[in-house]
C-alpha cells in the first residue's frame, strides 16, 4: 500500500469517527461588512513599540496596544488596537528578517460606525523584508486572492492596504504594501457554517465539486503547498446541511508569487515553483469541461482586479500577467487540460 492509499485510507476512517455529520446550530451567512464591501486600497498608519511587536517570534508572541489609524475612501478614523506576530514559516526571523506577518485584535463592539464594524480579528499580511521584490510578492498574493474570490464567494475575502509603521521610541517611520485577510469565523459564518478541524480527511468528503475547483485554483496559480488531506493551508467550513467546503489560504509559496525562499517540494519532480503541477485527485465525471466551468468568467473580470493594484510596478505586473494568462488559454485549449490536469489526477485507494 502506497503512503498516499494509506494517507486517504487513514483520513476517510478519520472523517467518520469525527462525526462529519453532526447537526450544526442555527448560523446564517452575515451581512456585508463594510471592510470587504470595497476594493479600493485602505490606509493604515500603525503607532506604537513597532520594534518590540517585531522582535517577539516565539512560539506565544504577546499582543501589544498600539494606535492604528486609518483612511478608507473619505473615512479618516483612529482607535487602540492590538497586534502580536502570527503565521509559522513567515514568523521565523530568517524568513521574514524585517516584518512577520500579523494578527489585529480589535475591543468588541467599539468599532461601529467604522469601516471596522463586524470585524474582531484580523489577519495582515506584510511586506517580509525591504526590498522591491518582497513589496511585489505583496501584490502577486493579493491578485491570488482575488482570482479566487472571482471564481468562488467560498473564499478569504482580502482589502489591498498601504501600511506606515510607526515608532516613536525608535524615531522610525517606514510605509509599505500589505493586505487584510478575512477572519475565518467571519468567513465561515458568512458562508453559512462553522470551521471544522479535521487531523486528516478524505477528499471524498467534501462538497461535489469543491476538491476538484481548489485543486485548479492552486494550478492556476502554481501552488503544490497545500494539502486537503491533511487540511494543509487550507480551512474546512462545514455547513448547516453536513456539506464540506475547502477554504485555501497562504499562496507565498506559489509561482505567482515566487518568493525567493518558496522551494518545490523535491518528491514533486518539478524543478521551480513556477513549474505547474496538478495536485487534485481522481474521480468519476473529471474531464476537461468539469474542470474548467469555474473559471470561464475569469479572463473578463481581471482588468478590473489588475487596477486594483495601482502601485504595482509595470514590471512585476506584466510577469504575473503573463503567468495568469498562461492558464487563460487552457479555457481554449482541452486537449492541454486533458493532459496536464485530467490525465495527472491522484488516483484514490
Amino acid at each position: 500500500m502506497s503512503s498516499l492509499t494509506a494517507a486517504l485510507s487513514m483520513a476517510l476512517a478519520l472523517t467518520l469517527s469525527q462525526g462529519s455529520d453532526a447537526p450544526l446550530g442555527p448560523r446564517g451567512p452575515s451581512q456585508d461588512v463594510p471592510l470587504f464591501a470595497s476594493h479600493e486600497m485602505i490606509t493604515l498608519e500603525v503607532k506604537g513599540p513597532i520594534q518590540a511587536m517585531e522582535e517577539d517570534r516565539g512560539d506565544e508572541p504577546e499582543y501589544l496596544h498600539m494606535t492604528l489609524r486609518w483612511t478608507a475612501g473619505a473615512e479618516t478614523g483612529e482607535a487602540e488596537v492590538r497586534f502580536r506576530p502570527r503565521g509559522n514559516f513567515r514568523k521565523q526571523r530568517s524568513t521574514c528578517r524585517d516584518m512577520p506577518p500579523l494578527r489585529l485584535n480589535f475591543a468588541t463592539g467599539e468599532m461601529e460606525g467604522t469601516v471596522f464594524e463586524g470585524q474582531n480579528r484580523l489577519k495582515l499580511v506584510t511586506h517580509c523584508r525591504e526590498g522591491d521584490q518582497y513589496e511585489q510578492n505583496v501584490y502577486e498574493e493579493y491578485l491570488a486572492y482575488r482570482i479566487y474570490n472571482v471564481v468562488t464567494e467560498e473564499s478569504f475575502r482580502v482589502r489591498l492596504a498601504q501600511v506606515t509603521y510607526t515608532d516613536p521610541e525608535e524615531g522610525t517611520s517606514s510605509t509599505y504594501p500589505g493586505f487584510l485577510i478575512e477572519d475565518e469565523d467571519r468567513m465561515a459564518e458568512r458562508l453559512g457554517g462553522t470551521v471544522e478541524e479535521f487531523e486528516q480527511l478524505h477528499p471524498f468528503r467534501y462538497a461535489p465539486g469543491t476538491e476538484t475547483r481548489v485543486s485548479v485554483f492552486q494550478y492556476l496559480i502554481g501552488n503544490t503547498d497545500f494539502s486537503l488531506v491533511e487540511s494543509h493551508n487550507v480551512v474546512i467550513v462545514r455547513k448547516e446541511d453536513g456539506a464540506l467546503l475547502p477554504i485555501p489560504y497562504d499562496f507565498d509559496w506559489s509561482g505567482l508569487v515566487s518568493a525567493r525562499y518558496a522551494r518545490p517540494n523535491e518528491t514533486l519532480g518539478i524543478r521551480h515553483v513556477r513549474q505547474r503541477l496538478y495536485r487534485g485527485f481522481c474521480h468519476d465525471g473529471l474531464d476537461a469541461a468539469t474542470a474548467m466551468a469555474p473559471f470561464a468568467g475569469l479572463s473578463s473580470a481581471l482588468p478590473a482586479i489588475y487596477a486594483e493594484i495601482g502601485q504595482w510596478e509595470e514590471e512585476g505586473r506584466e510577469r504575473a500577467q503573463e503567468y495568469v494568462d498562461d492558464f487563460i488559454e487552457l479555457l481554449d485549449d482541452p486537449g492541454k487540460v486533458e493532459r496536464e490536469i485530467v490525465r495527472t489526477c491522484r488516483r484514490v485507494g
